[in-house]
């Protein structure tokens, strides 16, 4: 955890894509992540820890929790998975896993979801496009069902992508596109400082 706070204070961030195992705690009626502590043993970080860790990063648009169970909670509690959670504390969108995932659904899933935000889709239509290459590709496969979005956003636009950079993405699709940082996002909808800890 120390680790991720150094690197999250180190830069300016964006997207937090994390590819790990992540579950419920049913006592705690919480989400959890599974990381490792510096002795290389197990370390479950909860999700109010995770929103916490994340809060104050005020460039940061969107997190990607390809774990299972970050998408499942307490049917009587609100707040209680780890995608709800972390938009409470003021991420504009989260997508997480309902259940488990694959690496290759994982995969499918995530190529095509950064090649429609890279080209100026809204966030819901990343989502939709992406399950719709899980369920095309992966044939007999109930794993498109599994990813799903907690958002604040109204529009579903995290990213303001002028016409020039939606050309050139769409002519590198899947090759790295470099954009100016200080175009590339729009200001947050409020100020996320004033959120309580």
């Amino acid at each position: 955890v120390a680790e991720l706070q150094r690197l999250l204070n180190k830069g300016t961030w964006h997207v937090f894509h994390f590819v790990e195992h992540g579950g419920y705690d049913v006592r705690q009626s919480e989400g959890t992540l599974l990381l490792q502590d510096d002795a290389g043993q197990p370390l479950h970080l909860s999700a109010s820890k995770l929103a916490q860790l994340l809060h104050d990063h005020f460039s940061l648009r969107l997190v990607v929790l390809n774990a299972c169970e970050t998408g499942l909670g307490d049917p009587m509690s609100l707040y209680s998975s780890t995608a709800a959670r972390l938009v409470q504390r003021g991420v504009p969108a989260v997508v997480a896993m309902q259940y488990p995932i694959s690496d290759q659904a994982g995969t499918i899933f995530a190529a095509r979801f950064y090649d429609m935000l890279a080209t100026g889709g809204d966030v819901d239509e990343a989502l939709t496009e992406a399950r719709k290459a899980v369920n095309i590709q992966l044939n007999n496969s109930i794993e498109w069902a599994t990813p799903m979005l907690v958002t604040s956003s109204q529009d579903g636009q995290l990213f303001k992508i002028d016409q020039q950079r939606r050309n050139l993405a769409e002519d590198k699709v899947g090759d790295e596109v470099e954009v100016d940082e200080e175009d590339e996002v729009d200001p947050p909808p409020y100020d996320w400082r004033q959120a309580e800890l």
